[in-house]
């Protein structure tokens, strides 16, 4: 009788097709099929009529062993020290900002993303614009982390803050931390978010109990990647959403103990691709699977730098 297991290798989850064979009396497994990451091999098993990978919550539960393990890891040396962590702040400040402004189609390199986010310098050959996304970034994370150290709840006018943050300079002063009052359409993506008069009211119900909620670990990144998800669905400002998204996203990691991570650039077809899987299909487990490996490369960041 054939079944599917996982195998974890580092930081990869990947299941294989598994057959009980009978060989001289005894029952001996064969590997008769490698079947990739969860979703490609439930897929297989509704095909197949095989018994699916049991999947409680968002995330694939093995990923979610991962995170929780090296999350108790990092706990154990915490505190950290306070060069170590003005180290990864730092780091984290340049590689969000690049990572973040280039899956929107900003230009600037790592390096000249640094040089404007750390060292004040303006970088000549781009557009002002995009000197002034690198630095709204850097004021908006500083504002991610103010707001999540001070323990309170989250309020709708600090979001809207932080959208301001993100988008000074970039819209007229009437529409940077205002909801937008038009509908809009997503290019490159089919799904058209909701109408612009019930944006704020999804936002309500949706967003913000999921950005006060105080799960721990596995189950904060769950939490974290239906915020995101629902913030770029909803699609609530003129501009920004994207970059608002990720940085809620961190936002909630934070709050749920763990590291920001980083959406990269080089995966931003990927990216597009599990939230437009969300979108049409009304299943998250792709994205927040997607949002729960950056969360374990970021673990494995702190944890090579605090050991």
């Amino acid at each position: 009788m054939a079944y599917i297991r996982a195998k974890v290798k580092g930081n990869a989850v990947f299941y294989e097709l598994v057959e009980g064979r009978r060989v001289g009396g005894k029952v001996r497994q064969k590997v008769i099929r490698y079947l990739g990451a969860l979703e490609q091999a439930n897929r297989y098993a509704r095909g197949h009529g095989i018994e699916p990978v049991p999947t409680p919550g968002l995330l694939d539960p093995n990923l979610a062993k991962l995170i929780n393990r090296k999350l108790r890891e990092l706990d154990a040396l915490r505190p950290l020290q306070p060069e170590t962590l003005a180290s990864l702040r730092e780091k984290l400040t340049v590689d969000l900002a690049y990572n973040s402004n280039a899956i929107e189609g900003n230009t600037l390199t790592l390096g000249e993303t640094k040089l404007v986010v750390l060292d004040g310098i303006t970088v000549g050959g781009h557009p002002i614009r995009e000197i002034f996304e690198a630095r709204n970034h850097k004021e908006a994370l500083d504002l991610v982390y103010k707001i999540a150290e001070r323990k309170n709840l989250i309020r709708e006018r600090d979001v809207l803050a932080l959208h301001g943050a993100i988008t000074h300079d970039t819209l007229p002063e009437e529409r940077s931390g205002v909801y937008r009052l038009g509908n809009v359409m997503i290019t490159g993506s089919k799904h058209k978010p909701p109408d612009w008069k019930d944006a704020p009211e999804m936002m309500q119900k949706i967003v913000y109990p999921e950005l006060n909620s105080q799960t721990k670990g596995a189950a904060a990144v769950e939490s974290a990647a239906k915020i995101h998800y629902w913030t770029v669905n909803i699609h609530p400002f003129a501009d920004g959403n994207g970059r608002l998204a990720r940085l809620l996203m961190n936002f909630r990691l934070i709050r749920g103990g763990l590291p920001p991570a980083v959406t990269l650039v080089r995966e931003r077809a990927k990216y597009y691709g599990v939230l437009e899987h969300g979108h049409l299909k009304k299943d998250l487990s792709p994205f927040a699977n997607f949002v729960g490996r950056d969360v374990l490369r970021a673990l494995d960041l702190w944890l090579s730098v605090a050991r």
